[in-house]
């Protein structure tokens, strides 16, 4: 038998033709509620199309749904399951098509999702945009799935995001908002996955009695926060169990109690050019592990520290503006038996004083106290405030473009 060897110039427009051939192949499917569209149930649109298609929702509440059982034994109340690879959701606005019920979800409605993507299923790569999800345990749920969310609104579900297992991708979230938790939850949780990133959004929290936390990143290797704004509820940010958390140009306001912690098992911190403003403590570094870095932030109207340090491996906080809460601005708290003394710098800070008395009053260490082994090296200091706008997150763009 004889083989033709191709060159590369004859295999370009064969390689060309299969290509077009697999693009043509993609379908767009259309739902509407009047049934002008190709199905009036989103699922039913799921279930026709294949991998690579893509589902325009139109206007209108869209809150059909079945119980799932899953080869775990586990069983759900679910609006939207992907079954495909690779699908793609797009709404008429997220002021426009709704995924889920009208009155608030209760808690013996079960575990309660809009939409859910896992691999168990079929789903590796779930697109969903301009849509609002609504009164939900959980808004969309995802497992071992890549999930891109963008332009979309969460509004008192009791988890917006659930991520959970991606050893390779993740999570990546834009110009969306989450209001209004229903419960004692958090807006994004994450666990065991490569990556998240989430800029341009919006979240706040009404007054609640619920203990309430906008996000909260475990096992998470690189989450990069960028943009973003955090109003009310009980804490801010939670960086847990071996996570690397960067947060850029973001602003954390009026948590009743932390603003950011870090949190458990080697996690590691940054922030640069953020505000925190109205907490108790705006960050909080609680284990021998974990690390925490700040540059050109502004820390103000705290009613106890800015920072407080129960534990932790490694601490700097640099060029950045710090207030004073009670008595303190900076907390040493613990000494950590077997831990070496450790000195962390917090230099070229201003302290609102040039007194450098008034500003070792303000801090809680080891200089003056011998039930903490940490120093805070506040040496050289600023004589004036960082430049660092206060007022808006717009503000703060513009600034740092």
């Amino acid at each position: 038998m004889r083989f033709t060897k191709l060159n590369g110039l004859a295999l370009a427009p064969l390689l060309m033709l299969l290509l077009g051939a697999a693009a043509a192949e993609a379908r767009t499917w259309h739902v509407e509620k009047d049934g002008g569209g190709d199905f009036a149930v989103i699922q039913d649109a799921v279930e026709a199309a294949a991998a690579g298609d893509t589902i325009r929702i139109g206007p209108g509440r869209f809150y059909e749904g079945r119980i799932w059982s899953f080869p775990s034994g586990l069983s759900a109340f679910i609006r939207v399951v992907i079954l495909q690879s690779d699908l793609t959701l797009i709404g008429a606005g997220a002021d426009e098509t709704f995924i889920g019920q009208a009155e608030p979800y209760e808690v013996p409605q079960g575990d309660h999702k809009g939409i859910y993507a896992g691999s168990t299923l079929g789903a590796s790569r779930l697109v969903v945009e301009h849509l609002s999800f609504e009164n939900a345990r959980e808004g969309i749920s995802t497992w071992e799935t890549e999930l891109v969310v963008n332009h979309c609104a969460f509004i008192k579900c009791d988890i917006a995001i659930f991520y959970l297992n991606h050893p390779t991708s993740g999570l990546f979230v834009a110009d969306s908002r989450f209001e209004d938790l229903a419960r004692d939850f958090e807006f994004i949780y994450t666990n065991w996955t490569a990556q998240a990133r989430i800029e341009r959004c919006t979240f706040v929290i009404g007054p609640t009695t619920w203990q309430t936390m906008h996000a909260s990143f475990n096992n998470t290797a690189q989450a990069l926060i960028s943009d973003c704004t955090f109003t009310g509820g009980t804490f801010g940010v939670q960086v847990d169990q071996h996570s690397h958390c960067e947060f850029t140009r973001c602003v954390f306001d009026q948590q009743s109690i932390y603003g950011l912690v870090t949190a458990l098992a080697g996690s590691t911190t940054i922030i640069s050019q953020s505000v925190f403003r109205n907490q108790g403590v705006a960050n909080l570094i609680i284990e021998p592990s974990c690390v925490l870095h700040v540059t050109n932030c502004v820390y103000e109207n705290v009613s106890n520290a800015s920072i407080v340090i129960e534990r932790a491996a490694d601490v700097t906080v640099n060029s950045s503006d710090l207030a004073r809460g009670a008595q303190y601005a900076v907390k040493a708290l613990y000494r950590v038996p077997g831990q070496a003394p450790l000195t962390f710098d917090f230099t070229d800070n201003y302290w609102g004083t040039n007194d450098p008395d008034e500003i070792a009053a303000m801090i809680y260490d080891a200089s003056d106290h011998d039930d903490t082994n940490y120093t805070i090296d506040f040496v050289p200091y600023r004589s004036a405030s960082t430049p660092v706008e206060r007022r808006s997150l717009s503000e703060i763009k513009r600034l740092f473009r």
